[in-house]
């Protein structure tokens, strides 16, 4: 499992960035919602929490969207991510429940990269 880093605003820039462009394929506004609660009940970005608190950012998913939300939209990240050639598992955010955010960290640093070398990742 991953340990609570601290980490470079940079690595928080890249999460929200992930966060914002990812989540907007499953809903339009998600990421802002997620954030607003993660600020409300932990005090704290969501983006900070999973870094973190992984375990609380996804406490707060589960909070805004139930289980069956989270699972889809898990698996909307995991397609949008190997949609455009990025290795991705579909249990993505089941990880942060465990407190491991490693692999949506790594995602999220490729999605990054990706966009940032095309200015947009989206064919």
């Amino acid at each position: 499992m991953s340990e609570p880093t601290a980490c470079s605003e940079r690595v928080l820039e890249e999460i929200e960035i992930f966060l914002e462009k990812a989540f907007s394929e499953f809903a339009s506004g998600l990421y802002l919602v997620l954030d607003f609660h993660s600020q409300r009940l932990i005090g704290t970005s969501l983006a900070r929490a999973i870094v973190d608190k992984p375990k609380e950012a996804y406490h707060i998913m589960l909070l805004v969207l139930d289980e069956p939300g989270v699972e889809v939209l898990s698996s909307t990240l995991a397609y949008m991510l190997r949609r455009n050639n990025i290795p991705a598992r579909a249990n993505l955010l089941r990880k942060l429940s465990e407190g491991d955010n490693s692999a949506f960290l790594e995602a999220a640093r490729a999605f990054v990269d990706a966009y940032r070398e095309t200015e947009s990742i989206y064919p």
